[in-house]
């Protein structure tokens, strides 16, 4: 039963915060709910079948081969717009290419064990796959089309010294450093994917495994650039020399091809990746093209709510590529028991 809920009005800030609260997320899968929301109508015709599906204790990539299995294509035809994380409840699009028209009641699954060769374990005592909606459009659905994520979080075992007022709290709404976040990283993947750059000719590896090599040592070097910025206390506003292609601050996703940042923006760059130019060098000589990444994010439709049990309820949103996570590090000492 909810005891208050606040509707948050939010006002940029230049200084880090200083994440001085405790608190515990995805207790339970429910604590970790994430909706993604399209701001696109499908045509309800064409080649490919579109599925809203809910899931609870599966990952995505879970979900794509087993979608795959019962259209009888290739995962490669399946196609979604993001990553969602496993130990939750989540819910999103996929589109498969296949002529077949399955009635949306028939797509359940309520075993991840029965998602044939993915054989990592789930964290759930019951997970489960349901197509929720189903239609059809001409074309597939690639990464990053849908508008944002909503999330809908509950933190438990909040410190019982924490001053969570109403002020504390409005800070949550707050614009924060757009970091990678750990999810990205994993418990190794940097070290692998360094291990693998600095012998990559000799070590053949998959075309799937290579692009994640890529995308973990990407993500490496803009954290170290959004760090830097963040330092210097200009993550939410432009300097001279910031490239304007977003209407916040951007940062380097390295790669080949001439950079838009110049002058103060550069020079800080430059700084920030200095003891890491071989990395840099190798994207480069690799093929991998440059790219800009926000460097600050804007939390939308922010509101909080104090439950009775003395948990806290967070409502927001967040665009394609933003995490929660790095959101809630912001704020508070966070342990995932999920892990």
């Amino acid at each position: 039963m909810l005891q208050t809920e606040v509707v948050v009005e939010r006002q940029p800030s230049e200084q880090p915060l200083i994440n001085t609260h405790c608190a515990s997320i995805k207790t339970f899968p429910e604590d970790w709910r994430v909706t993604e929301v399209m701001d696109q109508l499908w045509s309800g015709e064409g080649e490919h079948a579109y599925l809203y599906v809910e899931k609870r204790g599966m990952n995505t990539a879970q979900v794509a081969q087993w979608l795959a299995q019962q259209y009888d294509v290739k995962e490669m035809n399946v196609g979604y717009s993001g990553m969602k994380d496993k130990f939750a409840v989540t819910q999103q699009w996929f589109s498969v290419h296949s002529p077949l028209d399955i009635e949306a009641a028939r797509l359940s699954l309520s075993n991840a064990s029965q998602a044939s060769s993915v054989s990592e374990p789930t964290e759930a005592p019951a997970s489960y796959a349901r197509v929720l909606q189903a239609t059809r459009h001409n074309k597939k659905l690639r990464r990053g089309e849908h508008a944002r994520n909503h999330f809908a979080i509950t933190l438990r075992d909040i410190d019982a010294r924490a001053a969570l007022d109403e002020e504390s709290l409005a800070r949550l709404g707050q614009p924060f450093t757009n970091y990678f976040g750990p999810q990205r990283f994993g418990t190794n993947n940097i070290e692998s994917a360094l291990a693998w750059l600095k012998d990559r000719r000799s070590r053949k590896i998959s075309r799937k495994a290579r692009g994640w090599h890529f995308s973990v040592l990407r993500s490496l070097l803009f954290n170290k650039i959004a760090q830097a910025r963040e330092l210097a206390g200009s993550s939410h506003r432009f300097i001279n020399g910031d490239a304007t292609e977003f209407n916040v601050p951007s940062g380097s996703l390295w790669g080949r091809g001439r950079t838009t940042l110049t002058d103060a923006a550069l020079e800080l760059e430059a700084q920030a990746l200095a003891a890491d130019a071989w990395v840099c060098e190798a994207l480069e000589f690799a093929g991998v093209d440059r790219g800009l990444r926000p460097l600050s994010v804007q939390p939308t439709h922010f509101s909080y709510a104090k439950l009775d049990d003395g948990a806290l309820l967070l409502n927001f949103a967040l665009p394609p590529g933003a995490y929660a996570t790095v959101l809630l590090a912001q704020h508070f000492d966070i342990k995932d028991n999920s892990r």
